[in-house]
């Protein structure tokens, strides 16, 4: 996990980009004017436990990591490819959706569901090319652990909230 110190600030956004079943979590916030990359997480279901009860420790999880960050939204980043899935794919990834969305609900937060082509006009970038923000986007001289297996793209979600945010 990557966190930086805390500034105070109220305008934080969560972006959530789910691969393989693994949520990607980043927090960015507005300093000055300038989006700041606050805090990122990579958060792994728990495949020993039932499935009832591994719902509700991801969502709790996730409730953990954000709570303290006094996010405003979140954002989840929907997938680019689902035609011919796998029952496996799509049960991991609807799986891991509906524990953000617990986890927002529990956080009174509200979580919305983004198209990569919107995020990605947002970004000046093509919907396929989300992996590629530079890290520069918010304010970071060096990738951030994870940025370029799915945090770029959790980022880029949580950037697209606060810009249409203003």
């Amino acid at each position: 996990m990557y966190l930086k110190e805390s500034k105070v600030s109220a305008d934080r956004s969560a972006g959530v980009h789910i691969k393989a079943g693994v949520l990607y979590v980043a927090v960015v916030t507005r300093v000055r004017g300038e989006l700041e990359l606050l805090a990122t997480k990579r958060i792994h279901p728990n495949s020993g436990l039932p499935d009832s009860i591994r719902l509700d420790d991801l969502a709790a999880r996730v409730r953990q990591h954000l709570s303290p960050l006094h996010v405003s939204e979140i954002g989840i980043l929907e997938t680019r490819s689902f035609a011919n899935w796998k029952y496996a794919d799509a049960f991991s990834r609807v799986f891991a959706v509906c524990a953000v969305l617990a986890a927002s609900t529990e956080l009174g937060v509200p979580a919305v569901t983004h198209k990569t082509g919107e995020v990605g006009r947002a970004m000046s970038l093509k919907a396929n090319e989300l992996k590629t923000l530079e890290s520069s986007a918010v304010n970071e001289s060096t990738n951030p652990t994870y940025w370029t297996t799915g945090m770029a793209e959790a980022a880029a979600v949580a950037i697209y909230i606060a810009k249409m945010r203003g």
